[in-house]
């Protein structure tokens, strides 16, 4: 199916979808084409079927907007475990070192 024909994704979405189906792809530019193939049963009307299938889930999962992140602050209680944490660690190896003789 010519990439040109698929209805309804905007240009974000349709690179989702390039990105997506990336070993499907053949052609270029405006020939751009998704070649999807089934050969799991000796029926060919219900291997065009699955293959119409998977077509519509990768469209679909192209046309999802994925979720933007928004990074949190930690929590005090996260700090204070860090911080007392890397204290730990330090005081663990400054036992390990020999007292320095500054004689």
């Amino acid at each position: 199916m010519l990439l040109g024909a698929i209805d309804g994704l905007d240009p974000a979405a349709m690179d989702r979808l390039r990105r997506i189906a990336a070993r499907h792809l053949v052609g270029v530019n405006a020939q751009e084409a998704l070649l999807i193939t089934d050969s799991q049963t000796r029926s060919q009307a219900d291997n065009r079927d699955a293959c119409i299938a998977r077509l519509s889930a990768v469209v679909a999962s192209a046309a999802i907007r994925p979720k933007i992140r928004r990074p949190t602050k930690p929590t005090w209680g996260s700090v204070t475990r860090r911080l007392d944490e890397k204290k730990r660690e330090g005081a663990k190896k400054q036992g390990r070192q020999s007292p320095r003789d500054d004689g």
